[in-house]
Parts: structure tokens; sequence; C-alpha cells
């Protein structure tokens, strides 16, 4: 017997009996749930082994039963979408809540945020997209550039506290010339699939970074010694330990390739490696084998919510507050900006007087007065002068 039909049938009783503990026979169950006398006592053992009922039986020619319910519809009912949406499985699970958008709500945040299984810290989150690219070597979007930091290493990296440049795969480095830079690496280095990290990881992953604009300066690649790289340039750059903390400059495996596979699930040397990436969840596991602090967090469980769980993601203001903290405290500013780039080799920008109107009419402080501020509480939009902070703005 299937799942779904024995809460089928536990529904059916459940309403026969309005939830009610009662005195009852198994004919009358049989008549109920449109079964035999043997099927309707194997249908009753079942639930008793769910937990869902007790079942006393009689003892005696015309002795009643007893039924006792130990759980209800509704229980049932939030159990198996509770469970639909630990699958990722929304739309059903909204379909199996008789389409209640906020009983929805109440169950996805219920699943968010931190929580501890099987001992192991698990942080659950909510995002409305899948992560379709992963490699470092093409252009990425906001958050996969934060994804890609966990999974991969460069050289160097920025200390985000200090501000300033220190090591990561080289735990030192030196200037021999302006055109020649030595950098010392760790050793006994991992990937995520076990394999030692080695000079040639090194060299093949420059050779692909030299055709990037940043990077065209770089002559070549080499290994003089164990755990030392070589980089030879052909113009003076004092500041390439600054350079080689780009999201482009990452190492990969020498043997990596452009293929889905390596996309979705790329292999690194970072803190978290990739374990799930489709279009339901995203999940990042803690690298046992990492070479610098383990994570904290075991694993980074990232749900892709559709728009039926949009009333979770734009949640009312009533929402609990995690741990005591308020919201305000929880939040950051994202500084960044939205810009209109016009093309100026054809059609009506070519014009400089239609242009002239446009700017006039479509400033930045029309079009924010035009947007609903009551979005985001008191951080709220605000007019841009430039792409950067402290430029001009242009249209």
């Amino acid at each position: 017997m299937s799942g779904q039909r024995l809460k089928s049938q536990f529904q059916r009783l459940y309403h026969h009996f309005s939830g009610q503990d009662s005195d009852t026979n198994l004919q009358d169950i049989a008549e109920v749930l449109f079964c035999t006398r043997r099927n309707v006592r194997m249908v009753i053992n079942k639930m008793v082994d769910m937990g869902w009922i007790a079942w006393e039986p009689a003892v005696g020619r015309g002795k009643q039963s007893h039924l006792t319910f130990h759980s209800t519809d509704t229980e049932l009912q939030l159990n198996h979408a509770r469970k639909l949406v630990a699958e990722g499985k929304l739309e059903p699970a909204l379909e199996a809540l008789g389409n209640n958008a906020d009983k929805l709500a109440q169950i996805i945040q219920e699943q968010l945020g931190h929580t501890t299984a099987h001992g192991k810290q698990i942080v659950r989150l909510p995002y409305y997209r899948a992560f379709s690219n992963l490699n470092p070597l093409q252009p990425l979007r906001r958050s996969e550039q934060h994804l890609v930091r966990q999974i991969f290493n460069g050289l160097t990296r920025i200390n985000d506290e200090k501000e300033e440049v220190e090591g990561d795969l080289a735990h030192h480095w030196e200037e021999i010339t302006p055109r020649h830079w030595r950098f010392y690496l760790r050793p006994s280095v991992r990937f995520h699939d076990g394999r030692l990290l080695e000079s040639r990881d090194i060299i093949a992953t420059f050779e692909k970074v030299r055709t990037h604009r940043l990077f065209n300066h770089i002559q070549r690649v080499e290994a003089p010694f164990a755990n030392t790289i070589d980089i030879h340039l052909s113009m003076d750059d004092h500041r390439l330990p600054d350079l080689l903390t780009n999201l482009v400059a990452v190492i990969q495996p020498a043997d990596v390739d452009s293929t889905d596979q390596n996309v979705l699930f790329p292999i690194g040397t970072g803190p978290y490696k990739v374990i799930q990436n489709d279009n339901k969840r995203f999940k990042l596991e803690a690298f046992e084998q990492y070479f610098g602090f383990r994570a904290l967090i075991d694993m980074v469980d990232i749900w892709m919510l559709s728009e039926v769980a949009s009333c979770y993601l734009q949640p009312a203001s009533d929402v609990t507050q995690l741990g005591g903290v308020s919201a305000s405290s929880r939040l950051k500013l994202d500084e960044g900006c939205n810009y209109l780039l016009f093309n100026r080799v054809s059609g009506l920008p070519v014009d400089p007087q239609w242009l002239a109107y446009l700017q006039g009419r479509l400033t930045a402080l029309n079009i924010l007065q035009r947007l609903n501020t009551d979005q985001i509480g008191d951080f709220r939009l605000t007019n841009a002068y430039g792409i950067l902070r402290g430029g001009r703005m242009y249209l």
C-alpha cells in the first residue's frame, strides 16, 4: 500500500469520527474505508506503526474496540508538505496545502536558516535562481563570484578586515625584478577530488589567464624548484601580488575543461566543495582536507525558490526575528548602482539633441521618485552620481 493511499484512508477515518477518540468495530471501519475486514486489519496496523492512531481491540463478542487518534489530518498534511519542500518540490507542496501560500511560507521559514542535523551544522538559504556557471575564467554574476571564492584559491588574496594582500596558495613571494616575481607555495595542498596541487596546475591556469587583458603582460610561468613558481612579465609590475587576487587568477586543475560538469561542479582547493548543483538545490560541503582553517559550517544548502514562494522572499513585518536580533542589525547596505548605456552607433541616441532631451527628462532623481520605496525599509534607493562613489553621473 502506498504512503499516499494510507494518508488518504487516515483522512477519511479522521473526518468520519471528527477527530474524536471513539468506540467502534472493524466492520464499521471497513465500511468507512470501503475495504474488507481482512484489509482493514492491515490498514489499522500500518496506521498504528506510523504512530497516527492507537487501537485497542475488544475482548469478547459484541464489545466495541477503542480507536484513539494520535495525529490530525492537518498534521499529516503539513508533514507531507514539509517533505515535499525539503525535496525542493514547491509546486506539489503548495497543492498539498490546498494552495495556501501562507502555510507554504511558514514551512519554508521553518526549514531555512541555521540548523543541526546528524551532528552537522547546516545553513539553508533561499535564492531565486540556479547557479549555471561557476567557471572563474568566464564573466560571473555577483552571487557566483562569492561562491567561487569559497571553492577556489589564488596565489594571493585580499584580507577584507585589514584591507591588504596576504598569502593564499603562496605563503611568501619576492620581487626579484619588476618583471620577475617568485612565489613560494604551501606544500601538500589538495584539490577537492583528492589530487595534490602541482606546479603544472598553476602553470596551466596562467596559460589560460594570460589571454585576459589584465594579465596579457605575463610572458611565461615556470617552476624552477619544488613548490616554487616564477612569473616573468613583459613590462614592469610592482603590484603583481595585488593583481593576482583577481577572481580570474584562481587556480584550477591542469586538465580542467569547459564542459558542463566542470562549470556546474568545479574542482578547487577552497574551504567548500560543490556536491549538488541543479535547478532545485545548490549544496556546498566543508572540505575536510582544506589547507587552511576548516570551515565552521559543515554544509551550505541553497534552495531555488520559485514564484510560489515569493511570500517568503518578501515576508511580512511580523516575521519572527532570529535569536532576538533585530532585522536592521543584520542588514548590510550593498553598494552598487544601475545605469543606462545607449547605443551611439545607430538609432535615436546618435542625435545629440535627442540625447540631451532624454537626459533632462530621465534623471535619476525623477526615476527615484517613481519607485516604490516601501519595499526595503530604511535602506532606500539613493541618487547615484557615478558607477563608483564620488564620480559624476552620465547617461
